[in-house]
């Protein structure tokens, strides 16, 4: 198959949620997969490395956000094929609060040209691919998590 690869890769990536507002925080892409579009702050999986490691190591890269791998709640996973690049992806989501006390930083420019933070029903329409197959398929699971974590803030 000309121009495609033979193998899947392994993404990684997290909702990361404020937790004064329950926004979650997307980031507007400048790659060639997916360039355009919006999506979450994540990764390839590297040989060796689990995947709450990828998730850690891929936020302090691209948002110079510090996490620690019992930050993260398992939330689901999708499987997309990007026809124009031949590439086929299988993505593990998670979700985190927002550290106390961080804000996210553009520390890789030539992934994202922007930050923003949206209620999950206010997402904007241009999302990355997988993104928008997780909402599609297992979007519930994100508003779980945000309800569950607002009521014991309020707790």
């Amino acid at each position: 198959m000309t121009g495609t690869e033979n193998h899947v890769r392994v993404g990684v990536t997290a909702f990361i949620v404020r937790p004064e507002d329950g926004r979650v925080l997307l980031a507007h892409r400048t790659t060639a997969n997916g360039e355009g579009t919006w999506g979450l702050l994540g990764g390839n999986q590297e040989y060796s490395e689990t995947p709450l490691q990828t998730v850690v190591r891929e936020h302090e890269e691209e948002g110079a956000l510090a996490f620690e791998e019992t930050d993260f709640t398992p939330l689901g996973f999708t499987n997309d094929m990007f026809l124009a690049s031949g590439r086929h992806y299988v993505t593990l989501y998670y979700a985190a609060l927002l550290p106390y006390g961080q804000q996210p930083v553009i520390a890789e420019p030539n992934h994202f040209s922007a930050f923003a933070w949206f209620a999950p029903d206010e997402f904007p329409p241009n999302l990355f691919q997988p993104l928008e197959t997780f909402l599609k398929e297992q979007g519930v699971l994100l508003d779980v998590y945000i309800q569950r974590r607002m009521l014991e803030r309020a707790a």
